[in-house]
């Protein structure tokens, strides 16, 4: 049975590799180390320690236990295991296939995030290494397919914002009386939250710059007043910065060393982020990000007083961009609560607009 976590992994055929890709495979899996990385919490807290002290070889074990979960069947939900596993395949390089192979263990609806996971990784064989996964997981064809047409873009490649059409096509569109044509939808940080959680495992993995750039370059949102989905996470990539530097020094030292170079708009807010950090003062920034979350849910848009652009928020922009500091334990200590689903997004603003 392919859920049976106990299966022998380096029985698994590896995916054929050119003659620079060579090292043994990880070790099978034991008794002791299934039983060590069971819990989801224990896994959580040993990625977000991995960068400081890898261990490939039990990434396949760690994502069987959250396949066994349940923890990555919601894409939306999943983003910090996404991340995580881009970066466990970006340090692993030229032997990254045979990590890929033992993934390909987890059944097909968790499989989705091996064929991402490489399009997100920063390989830069990405794509001959996807047509060989493909032999591997056929009924993940179709999503194959996008990344290597360039249909679905990679992680490097997502937009900050969503494409707003021009004045001249609003013009030719309401003169011609004619529906314009949606172009296929493709991710922006803007619309899909989870992308915070991407960039932080893939930070959690690797201890690169890269994906707090990222979300440094979002900390001007944290002081928009006319969309509530950038408000939300502009605030909720603040949060997690200050949150998860004032727990690590190499964090902190590196928006420190950030600071120096920054546009004047992103400036400001990232010296807030690094004084809450410093001074363990990450409270500031919660009950800053209150105040001006309610103001915009009482008041609307400074542009337009419609409460109707509270569904901006949509069903993850808040609750999914807290894992970063739930890896942690802070998401618990603050009350701030991870929410998951459509039914459970109104409870968790509410929680969160409690003082």
């Amino acid at each position: 049975m392919r859920h049976c976590i106990t299966m022998t992994l380096a029985a698994l055929l590896v995916l054929p590799a050119p003659e620079a890709r060579s090292g043994a495979a990880p070790p099978a899996a034991t008794a002791a180390a299934l039983q060590k990385y069971s819990p989801t919490t224990q896994t959580l807290a040993w990625m977000f320690h991995y960068a400081e002290a890898p261990e490939p070889a039990k990434t396949p074990y760690a994502f069987l236990t959250l396949s066994k979960a349940g923890s990555l069947r919601d894409p939306e939900q999943a983003g910090v295991y996404l991340g995580f596993l881009a970066g466990v395949l970006n340090r692993e390089g030229a032997h990254a296939d045979k990590l890929l192979v033992q993934l390909t263990i987890l059944p097909h609806e968790d499989q989705w995030i091996l064929v991402r996971a490489l399009a997100y990784s920063g390989l830069s064989d990405w794509k001959d290494l996807m047509r060989r996964l493909e032999r591997h997981i056929p009924g993940r064809s179709g999503m194959i397919a996008a990344y290597l047409d360039g249909s679905s873009p990679v992680l490097n490649e997502i937009e900050l914002e969503d494409a707003k059409p021009s004045n001249w096509d609003k013009m030719k569109d309401l003169v011609t009386f004619s529906t314009p044509e949606q172009p296929p939808h493709k991710p922006t940080f803007e619309s899909n939250s989870d992308l915070l959680d991407t960039l932080w495992g893939f930070y959690f993995a690797t201890g690169d710059v890269i994906p707090i750039a990222r979300l440094v370059a979002l900390l001007p949102w944290s002081k928009d007043r006319e969309s509530v989905a950038k408000l939300t996470i502009g605030n909720m990539a603040a949060y997690t910065l200050a949150e998860n530097a004032s727990r690590s020094a190499a964090l902190l030292a590196m928006l420190k060393a950030m600071e120096k170079k920054q546009p004047e708009e992103v400036a400001p807010v990232l010296k807030e982020v690094v004084r809450a950090a410093d001074t363990v003062d990450t409270g500031y920034l919660r009950k800053q990000a209150v105040a001006s979350i309610e103001e915009l849910k009482l008041r609307g848009p400074n542009s337009s007083r419609n409460m109707a652009m509270w569904g901006q928020v949509g069903e993850g922009a808040l609750s999914l961009g807290c894992l970063g500091a739930a890896l942690t334990g802070a998401g618990a200590a603050i009350g701030i609560p991870c929410v998951v689903g459509g039914a459970l997004t109104s409870a968790g603003l509410k929680a969160v607009a409690q003082p």
